[in-house]
């Protein structure tokens, strides 16, 4: 997997598919960047040149699509947006997810997706060279976690000792530590 600098300091070194995947370092890492942006917003701008993102919404979301692209727009980088409601877009329908992955890895910096099947990130993880990031699944929501636990620390203090079970089917415990 290679390694893509998205903003200063942080890098996604991997993917995003359960929430488990990250140190808690790494975690901590990123839930540190929204407190620098709101003191030194100038500080969140790349270093690099401008990477783009592939934004793929199985499941149609107004509030996820938004804050991706605005997020990753407010960082210096671009989102390609494919409706997958045309079927020149959908996944897997003219081309495998496997293909699709591989070929994304050569035009984008990282993959967003929002879909029915854990298993299709799955795949697409295994087959991609750049992070994929699971915006929901019907097993894991790890965005939507990372997003709670930065806002159980602004209002309550540091989560060091904080383990939160989130209702869901199937249930899904995280923890920070």
């Amino acid at each position: 997997m290679t390694t893509t600098t998205l903003v200063a300091p942080i890098s996604l070194s991997n993917d995003l598919l359960t929430g488990a995947e990250w140190s808690p370092a790494h975690t901590r890492e990123l839930l540190q960047l929204p407190r620098t942006s709101r003191r030194a917003p100038a500080a969140m701008l790349p270093r690099s040149p401008a990477n783009s993102s592939r934004l793929f919404l199985r499941k149609p979301s107004l509030r996820t699509r938004v804050t991706f692209e605005v997020g990753i727009q407010s960082m210096g980088g671009s989102v390609v947006f494919l409706d997958h409601t045309q079927a020149s877009a959908s996944l897997g329908a003219r081309e495998s997810i496997a293909d699709v992955a591989r070929n994304l890895g050569r035009w984008v910096h990282g993959i967003v997706a929002r879909v029915y099947q854990q298993r299709v990130l799955e795949e697409m993880a295994a087959n991609a060279s750049i992070p994929v990031i699971n915006a929901l699944s019907d097993k894991f929501h790890p965005c939507q976690a990372l997003a709670d636990f930065f806002t159980l620390e602004e209002k309550f203090g540091a989560a060091a000792w904080l383990q939160v079970r989130l209702r869901r089917r199937p249930a899904t415990t995280y923890a920070i530590r």
